[in-house]
């Protein structure tokens, strides 16, 4: 029975107002807790945006760019004494990270030594030029520290004067990664290749384990390039196009644009120099698009100990010849063209460590005009052991 009273119609009134005034309670609890969840979200977001602009790229001034080392026993074969130190630098990198941009992205990698490193070239026409024709382009360097070595001890055994500081200084606007290696030469040799580097009739074991283990130094630092080339890869999310891979005394002549053949080639591929290839291909430069990456940069050291078919391949005499072994296996084209890479190796000549060309029966070279102004190396500031053979002019240029 329903009481119909002031008093009962009060009391029910009074109860509907109390239930309306609790849901509007819990829903402005709702819609706060919907408002704290979005600001979080957005304030993670936004914190996780300005870290990477933040790791990404630095104030222009150079005092203020900072370097952070790590010290670690690394996958690459550098074992202990090995520094890898990630640069950051004053760069637009931030754009290429974060607004989905498919600008030309080129990564160079520059391998040897630090006592034979020349800088000057490699600034002018090699970086400042693929910065005007590459929206990004990536520096790492790979160099060993302590004495020089040489295959072919040249009579002037003066270093380029080069240390890790001025390295940094003329390449930081590129720098990405470096690797100090301490001299270290405990690489085992592998005896599946009999005649590797028997180059001559009277080498002896001492000089061809020599040969072998200063060729092996260079096919690592090709390797630790692509490590931290894809390890940049992988972290930020994008893929380079191309890469440049050159050795510490090569000589920019000219200004160097990548060539468009390689970047529009649905197939891997390289180019190389069409000279001193000794039965495969020339393999103090390499060019190439991202398909050819891992069989340009890892192929000699990977393939020199695990590769199935190199193992099998007894007849292999040469670094060159083993290059040319692991492309052909992973399906790598090349081109072989000197004037589409204008690098020529150079020595630390006799008057001060400046650096000068190697001679056109060493190194072949480009033609003329040159836009870096260099001398030729006379006859004494060559390798005694390897003065030009007889008859070497007509050997120029022959692959």
């Amino acid at each position: 029975m329903v009481v119909l009273s002031r008093h009962g119609t009060f009391f029910r009134r009074s109860s509907s107002s109390g239930t309306r005034k609790q849901c509007a309670k819990l829903a402005l609890i709702i819609i706060f807790l919907l408002f704290v969840l979005t600001a979080t979200r957005a304030v993670k977001r936004t914190a996780t945006l300005l870290l990477t602009i933040f790791e990404e790229s630095s104030v222009p001034s150079h005092s203020s760019r900072r370097l952070s080392a790590r010290y670690s026993r690394d996958s690459s074969g550098g074992g202990a004494g090995t520094k890898s130190t990630t640069t950051t630098n004053n760069t637009n990198n931030r754009r290429e990270h974060h607004d989905g941009s498919s600008g030309l992205r080129i990564a160079v990698c520059v391998t040897g030594q630090i006592g034979r490193l020349e800088l000057g070239s490699k600034a002018q026409n090699l970086l400042k030029s693929l910065d005007r024709q590459a929206d990004f382009v990536d520096l790492y360097v790979s160099l060993e520290e302590g004495a020089v070595h040489y295959n072919n001890v040249p009579k002037f055994k003066s270093v380029c004067g080069t240390d890790i500081e001025t390295m940094r200084d003329a390449f930081r606007p590129w720098l990405r990664m470096t690797r100090e290696q301490s001299d270290d030469d405990s690489f085992p040799i592998n005896t599946n290749l009999p005649i590797y580097q028997q180059k001559w009739w009277n080498f002896t074991r001492d000089i061809i384990d020599h040969r072998t283990k200063n060729n092996i130094r260079q096919f690592r630092h090709s390797r630790w390039c692509a490590q931290a080339m894809q390890e940049r890869e992988i972290r930020l999310g994008f893929h380079y196009h191309g890469f440049v891979r050159i050795r510490d005394n090569s000589i920019v002549l000219k200004p160097f644009r990548f060539p468009t053949a390689l970047l529009r080639s649905t197939l891997p591929m390289v180019a190389v120099r069409k000279c001193m290839s000794w039965g495969g291909y020339n393999d103090k430069t390499i060019i190439g698009n991202r398909l050819a990456f891992d069989a340009a940069l890892r192929g000699s050291s990977e393939g020199y100990y695990l590769s199935p078919m190199v193992q099998r391949n007894h007849s292999l005499r040469n670094p060159e010849q083993l290059t040319k072994a692991v492309l052909d296996e992973a399906g790598v084209q090349a081109i072989l063209d000197n004037e589409m890479l204008p690098f020529v190796d150079s020595r630390c000549g006799g008057r001060g460590g400046t650096p000068c060309l190697s001679q056109q029966w060493k190194d072949c070279h480009v033609s003329r005009p040159w836009y870096w102004r260099i001398r030729v190396c006379n006859n004494t500031e060559m390798a005694r052991k390897t003065m030009c053979p007889p008859r070497c002019s007509n050997k120029v240029g022959v692959v």
